[in-house]
């Protein structure tokens, strides 16, 4: 059959509107790109589409113009929104009398969508969790549906239609037509175009139901209008209602996985706690749950393994997330015995003791296989799983098999297999019964990993808290990934981060860079397939230092620290260059000492040191050469690569954000570019916003009143101190007044406590979409929660590559849930700042 779609977009000379296909086949196969050229005739965009099986359709809208960025329209890929229940050749769910052969023709006309302030609304955040509502069953019939969008409306309310028509009420709203809501707040009709008036006009209304009766809100602009001109199957797609939607203010808590404790836990939190924190924030009037990365990160079975960023595979799941007692019983009555003494002895230690733990947690998994594995393996369950997901699975348990064969995850060590091959790899793992039976234990892990975070995921939603997740920016360069993508990853060099708060020698995290360019090639199918998987279990996720899309601090292989590295893309200098800058005659002095280093992209080219001003060297520049050496210095890290930095982000997050509706935030703290917050503004990518990390070079601290509403307000990060800690930084450098003073606290004494409950107040009072607190801080407010010393609940300490990341809940979720007097204290606090009111 053939699929026309038409679309209204007002464009200029010289602009073209493409229609990019993407038919999806699973994820084994994340399907083919298409591209089509659309005509142009009398205001609309068209083109005709072959289309075989039109339930795999997924597609986007693009505008090009020359010497100019291609433009895609905002969200994520369409899908073609037909009526269910019917059916058609067992593919298109339509009236069985309207289409029935290849020569018959269904028509799509779609609105293109700008990005704007109702953006982020359509992510699943909102749609799905919040503002969530049971979807119609109704079967409908009729040659044309009208679908709309209709954001963040309240149970009681719904959507209606009316018309220049009988059917539609004759534009009496007493008369208006009820649509059906379908999920993911889009609403539809669907009516018999020979019933309806050759020029077809119609407006949409919110009507609130409730006690008082009924009450209509008319959409604004002008009357929508239809020309019902052929008897072909039509849908129309309205991006949505046009009446502004509401705004909600949400509260939530960020803690890491590992750090969670309860009475049934195994000296490390797993999934199972989630559940526990997911009823701790419903009772407490909370909306978001924010974890850190929850991808298995075991490479060496030692406390380097801690860190969470630094994971082996970006889509497996870490199996000491796994709850066991979810995962099943056993029976042996003299295992459990020692097996629960054991648990109890790691679950009363302060910290994780990494070894111990995974070691008796793996005692479990591995009895536990032995005795339901092959039934689970022969499920239909796993069947699917695995149909789903054997891209991933297979070469991941593998990898896991040789790395635990080998004792080593650098797999450029192994004795064989150093190079992936997929037919080779599949044959020695059916082959091998080592590697065979191994491989069966690792899906079994994944499996139940997999299940039990998609059912925290469905348990969350049902209690409206939206699961945040995280995106770590790199790989580690000893991964799944590593091994079977090579060609993706730059392993001659390594991510950082230049100097900044957290560390004044910058960062060197090891992972290779992307090779974006090889990237782009098949539309970023790596990034798509990535953020796919992620949607299965959150509907918000924080972008990891999101100014690597931007440019990244790259550090050559053989440099440790961060103090080496320079920024990929960026331009360079070549002597000629530097002569503009009045430093020819000192620029060999420059490089012998330092200040200039020669580019690692660029032969005979160079870039100013980024502590350059801190050498000694520096210090004893004559006045004018230091002055001239600023010069370059500014316009290297300020002003020369603003513009390549810009394209280079839009690029690659204009696509990044097409693959997912889930609710992206950025952590955009550090280094910031003038660019990044245009490109994030244009695109209503949510901000990170903290007050100890103002965005305004003049501000000592950052105002929360001030921040906007598309931001997440926290009042630290993992790599931060406590606020508590925070406060005792500042008590010791003597600027506990001004603090009060440029906060406008008011304290009756420089009593802490009440300092701490301020800033608290202060977070949350902001106009922030959410205002997400670390559960440390939260314990602030409670005489008994927080008597822990802050330095303990440090999560991590970024000036420190070799920290374990080991920090646990001094309290267990029991506990805490339990102490009335704190939950009442954090609920009235929400209460009082507003948030949660309108979910």
């Amino acid at each position: 059959m053939l699929v026309k779609f038409h679309i209204n977009c007002h464009t200029k000379y010289g602009q073209e509107i493409v229609l990019d296909i993407h038919n999806v086949y699973g994820e084994k196969n994340s399907g083919q790109l298409m591209t089509s050229k659309m005509n142009y005739i009398d205001g609309d965009w068209n083109c005709e589409v072959p289309a075989d099986d039109i339930l795999s359709l997924k597609y986007r809208y693009r505008l090009l113009e020359a010497n100019s960025l291609d433009l895609n329209e905002a969200g994520c890929d369409r899908a073609l929104i037909l009526p269910e229940g019917l059916q058609i050749n067992d593919a298109l769910p339509f009236n069985s009398n309207v289409l029935s052969n290849e020569k018959d023709q269904l028509e799509v006309w779609d609105e293109w969508r700008h990005y704007d302030d109702h953006t982020p609304f359509y992510a699943t955040a909102f749609t799905e969790v919040l503002f969530r509502r049971y979807r119609s069953k109704k079967s409908l019939n009729g040659n044309l549906m009208i679908n709309v969008y209709a954001l963040n409306l309240s149970d009681n309310e719904i959507v209606v239609i009316a018309g220049n028509c009988k059917i539609l009420g004759d534009w009496d709203e007493s008369q208006a037509v009820e649509l059906h809501h379908i999920g993911g707040g889009l609403w539809n009709g669907c009516f018999d175009k020979g019933e309806l008036p050759e020029k077809l006009e119609y407006k949409f209304l919110i009507q609130l139901r409730n006690s008082e009766g009924v009450r209509n809100t008319w959409e604004e602009g002008f009357n929508r209008i239809y020309i019902n001109e052929s008897n072909k199957v039509s849908v129309i797609n309205h991006n949505r209602v046009n009446i502004p939607a509401k705004t909600p203010r949400i509260a939530g808590t960020s803690i890491p996985v590992f750090s969670l404790r309860s009475n049934d836990s195994c000296g490390i939190g797993d999934f199972g706690d989630l559940f526990r924190m997911v009823d701790f924030l419903s009772e407490t009037s909370q909306n978001i749950l924010q974890i850190l990365p929850v991808n298995d990160t075991t490479a060496t079975h030692s406390l380097k393994d801690s860190y969470p960023y630094n994971s082996i595979s970006v889509f497996a799941l870490h199996p000491l997330y796994l709850n066991l007692q979810m995962a099943g019983d056993i029976s042996d009555n003299e295992f459990i015995e020692h097996f629960k003494l054991e648990a109890a002895q790691l679950n009363s230690l302060p910290e994780i003791d990494y070894l111990r733990t995974e070691k008796l947690k793996w005692s479990y998994i591995k009895k536990l296989f032995e005795i339901r594995g092959e039934e689970l393996l022969n499920s239909p369950g796993f069947q699917l799983f695995y149909k789903e997901h054997s891209s991933w699975l297979d070469p991941y348990a593998v990898f896991c098999h040789l790395r635990d064969k080998y004792k080593t995850a650098n797999y450029r060590l192994w004795p064989h297999f150093t190079k992936y091959d997929c037919v080779e790899i599949m044959s020695f793992s059916e082959s091998d019964e080592g590697c065979k039976s191994e491989v069966k234990l690792f899906h079994f892990v994944q499996y139940n990993l997999y299940r039990q975070l998609s059912q925290l995921r469905d348990y969350a939603t049902s209690k409206k808290i939206i699961l945040k997740g995280d995106l770590p920016i790199g790989i580690s360069r000893n991964s799944v990934e590593a091994w079977t993508d090579p060609l993706l990853f730059n392993f001659d060099m390594q991510a950082g981060a230049p100097p900044d708060d957290f560390s004044e020698n910058g960062q060197n995290w090891g992972f290779p860079t992307y090779n974006w360019e090889v990237m782009k090639m098949d539309g970023y199918l790596w990034w798509r397939k990535r953020l796919e998987f992620m949607s299965h279990f959150f509907d918000a996720f924080r972008i990891d230092h999101i100014l690597g899309f931007f440019r990244i601090w790259e550090i050559p292989l053989k440099y440790r620290d961060g103090l080496s590295g320079s920024f990929n893309p960026s331009y360079s200098y070549d002597r000629k260059q530097l002569q503009n800058f009045n430093l020819d005659k000192i620029t060999d002095s420059l490089i012998k000492s330092g200040l200039l280093i020669e580019s690692s992209r660029e032969y005979k080219r160079f870039i100013p040191m980024i502590n350059a001003k801190k050498t000694q060297f520096y210090k004893l520049l004559k006045s004018s050469d230091q002055e001239a050496f600023d010069i370059l210095y500014n316009h290297y890290y300020f002003h020369n690569n603003e513009s390549l930095w810009s394209e280079s982000g839009f690029v690659k997050l204009q696509e990044l954000l097409s693959f997912t509706q889930m609710l992206a935030c950025a952590e955009d703290l550090g280094m910031i570019p003038a660019c990044v917050p245009k490109v994030l503004r244009h695109f209503k990518t949510l901000t990170l916003e903290i007050q100890r990390f103002p965005k305004e070079r003049d501000q000592k601290y950052a105002d929360p009143s001030q921040f906007p509403y598309f931001s997440i307000c926290a009042t630290g990060t993992h790599d931060t101190s406590t606020l508590r800690g925070w406060l005792n930084e500042i008590d010791e450098e003597g600027n506990l007044i001004e603090l009060e003073q440029t906060l406008k606290i008011k304290i009756k004494s420089n009593n802490k406590r009440e300092i701490l409950i301020e800033l608290l107040k202060t977070n949350l009072d902001s106009p922030s979409f959410a205002a997400i607190i670390p559960m440390q801080d939260w314990f602030s407010l409670s005489d008994t929660l927080s008597q822990r010393d802050p330095d303990e609940e440090r999560i991590n300490i970024p000036s420190n590559p070799n920290h374990i990341w080991n920090y646990r809940m001094h309290k267990t979720i029991e506990e805490v849930t339990c102490d009335n007097l704190f939950k009442n204290s954090l609920k009235a606090i929400v209460a009082d700042s507003g948030r949660g009111s309108e979910i």
